[in-house]
């Protein structure tokens, strides 16, 4: 790096530390008193209120789905690593589709079908249980709807895993047994605990689904009820944004180590040989019926999404009626609501294509900045998108000129907010194909007289396209996905909301499930169309202009 370059790094990453630091520094220094009375008060105050207890139990809540979530990817995992190329393409497609539909729209498909079994005599809560049997059910709901996140990650890991150490253990006289708790899962523990991590910092700041299942004890649906009756000035929602960050912070200290990207693999290194049994026929049989479950538990909420858009407003559990123009007055309704989010998805992805480009380029650099850019970027994991926003809306509430332009201002925090949650990836993304270029290419065109700003346009961009497209779709999809800042942060506004916040309250409205679940087929039916397109950018285009030595080094580096 020249001095120049060097300074310009410093300076935007200064920047960017100011512009996320200031708001979270202003949100938590007014709380803290200033003699030791107002410290007892605050202690107080925190014993008094129902803070602690919500946040164990979301913690509870939290590594619960985990441990199931992990009982059902693990030997998916394994499956799709160890299995023939079908059954290795079907463990993942049929994983995508959880991913796709808000945790939210399964818990309200979930209670429907659970109040049409109640007409029918079969109540899955009687009055006489208590409220952990919703908990339960919040329990299954995140396990169902995160498990692939695991999955996707585990399957990453044991991809890494070379063939020889699992022979060698073999032929040392252990069993499979042994080897795989030996030698494989051991090597397979970071990716494992990333997946893992991600999941508990989702569901940590989760608010739709808990709400949707009547569940207002957890960290997160009470910081929002809160918010919407006290409003951003009350000091328990500061002490509430506090447990936030400190559970939030927990689990990120936990899983620093796997959060953190590995470094690219030297070029002379030999790419590991993958695991595979020696009899795919008997593994195929052993996998048919996990294979079975994997499809029933992917598609079911798919299946009973459809039913009740088709369905009449009765709780009956059959289509009654189908009728194509209503659905077409439905889509004239919520063309408003559609252009909206896609104007502020489309802002989302430039704000996370231009600051994860830099943030990329910084990253990749060797030495003490490339270090702290990596540090600071992994840092943003710790920070809850809840907790990001309502910081963003005190400190919004502190100018006046803010609070007078506050209704356009706000989907721009938001864009923002969604942005930074999404950092990480796009960092990584950029920075990875980057190091993957490495600086062949670059030499090779200015041995051909090509520099300046040519080079960067005709040698670096072209190379970098896919990746960068990937990163701008990544963004709009989190828009798209996106409810926990939206109800922190367009909460009255007057201007059309979100589809998801639309869907999210149609389908808390009696006799709006039907308009909520068209709603929730468009928008699953968008996301689907942009898993795939991300899919193909980042495994087919992002690897065009890699060198083929590096492209099979990298075979087996995370994306």
């Amino acid at each position: 790096m020249t001095w120049a370059s060097a300074g310009f790094g410093v300076v935007l990453l200064m920047l960017f530390i100011a512009l996320i630091g200031v708001p979270l520094s202003q949100l938590f220094i007014e709380l803290l008193p200033i003699d030791g009375g107002g410290l007892d008060a605050l202690r107080q105050l925190w014993l008094q209120s129902s803070l602690p207890q919500s946040s164990l139990r979301t913690a509870v809540v939290a590594l619960l789905a985990c441990a199931q979530a992990s009982g059902l990817a693990v030997p998916l995992a394994v499956i799709a690593v160890r299995a023939n190329l079908t059954l290795r393409l079907l463990v993942p497609l049929l994983g995508l589709l959880p991913l796709v539909m808000p945790p939210f729209v399964t818990a309200a498909v979930l209670l429907h079908f659970a109040d049409v079994l109640q007409l029918g005599g079969l109540d899955l809560w009687p009055d006489e249980w208590p409220v952990s049997g919703r908990l339960a059910t919040l329990v299954q709901v995140y396990a169902l709807h995160f498990f692939p996140v695991i999955l996707f990650s585990l399957i990453v890991g044991l991809k890494r895993v070379d063939r020889i150490f699992y022979e060698s253990a073999r032929n040392l006289g252990a069993g499979r047994f042994t080897a795989w708790r030996r030698v494989v899962l051991p090597l397979a523990t970071a990716p494992y605990v990333l997946g893992a991590g991600l999941v508990a910092l989702r569901i940590v700041e989760d608010v739709a689904t808990p709400l949707m299942l009547d569940i207002d004890n957890l960290l997160a649906p009470q910081f929002v009820l809160r918010l919407a009756a006290a409003g951003p000035g009350d000091p328990l929602l500061t002490l509430a944004a506090l447990a936030m960050l400190t559970l939030s912070a927990s689990f990120v200290a936990l899983a620093w180590s796997a959060l953190t990207p590995p470094p690219i693999r030297p070029a002379a290194e030999v790419c590991p040989q993958p695991l595979r049994w020696r009899h795919p026929s008997g593994a195929a049989l052993l996998a048919t019926p996990l294979i079975l479950i994997l499809a029933l538990l992917a598609l079911a909420p798919l299946l009973g999404l459809g039913w009740i858009s088709l369905a009449d407003l009765s709780p009956e559990p059959l289509p009654v009626s189908v009728d194509l123009f209503d659905h077409q007055a439905l889509l004239a309704d919520t063309w408003p609501i559609l252009s909206a989010t896609l104007t502020y998805a489309v802002i989302t992805g430039v704000l996370l294509l231009v600051v994860g480009g830099a943030l990329g380029w910084l990253s990749s650099t060797p030495g003490v900045l490339g270090r702290l850019t990596r540090a600071t970027v992994n840092g943003l994991f710790a920070v809850p998108g809840l907790v990001l926003a309502f910081a963003c809306l005190q400190t919004a509430t502190q100018f006046d000129w803010v609070q007078a332009a506050w209704p356009n201002l706000a989907w721009l925090a938001l864009a923002a907010v969604v942005a930074v949650k999404h950092l990480p990836f796009a960092g990584y993304l950029i920075a990875r194909q980057r190091r993957l270029l490495g600086r062949g290419g670059q030499e090779s065109a200015l041995t051909l007289g090509v520099a300046g700003p040519a080079l960067y346009l005709r040698v670096v961009l072209p190379a970098l396209i896919g990746t960068l497209a990937a990163v701008f779709l990544i963004g709009f999809a989190a828009a798209a996905w996106e409810l926990t800042a939206v109800l922190v942060l367009l909460e009255g506004s007057p201007s059309p909301p979100p589809l998801t916040l639309s869907i999210f309250q149609t389908l808390q409205t009696p006799g709006g499930e039907r308009t909520g679940a068209a709603q929730a087929m468009l928008l699953v039916l968008a996301l689907l169309a942009l898993g795939a397109m991300i899919y193909r950018l980042l495994l087919r285009h992002c690897r065009r202009f890699v060198p083929v030595v590096a492209r099979r080094d990298a075979a087996t580096e995370p994306l």
